[in-house]
C-alpha cells in the first residue's frame, strides 16, 4: 500500500521497483490491482491449502525442540 501511495504521489513505478528490491512486473501487477478494486484489493488474503493437522501449541513444541 505504501508503493501505491508513492506512485499516486509521482513516484515512477520503475524506480521504487528498484529501490526496494522488488520486480517491475510486481509493482505493476499492484498497481492494476489497485486501479481495479482500490486499497482492498491489495490486502492479504489467506494462502489456500490444506489445513494444518496440528494445533499451533504442538507445532511450536516440535520446532523447539
Amino acid at each position: 500500500m505504501r508503493i501505491v501511495r508513492q506512485i499516486e504521489d509521482g513516484a515512477r513505478p520503475e524506480y521504487v521497483a528498484d529501490a526496494l528490491g522488488f520486480a517491475r512486473s510486481t509493482v505493476f501487477g499492484w498497481m492494476a490491482r489497485y486501479r481495479e478494486g482500490g486499497l482492498e484489493a491489495l490486502k492479504a488474503r489467506p494462502i489456500p491449502g490444506r489445513p494444518r493437522k496440528l494445533p499451533g501449541t504442538q507445532l511450536r513444541r516440535i520446532s523447539t525442540r
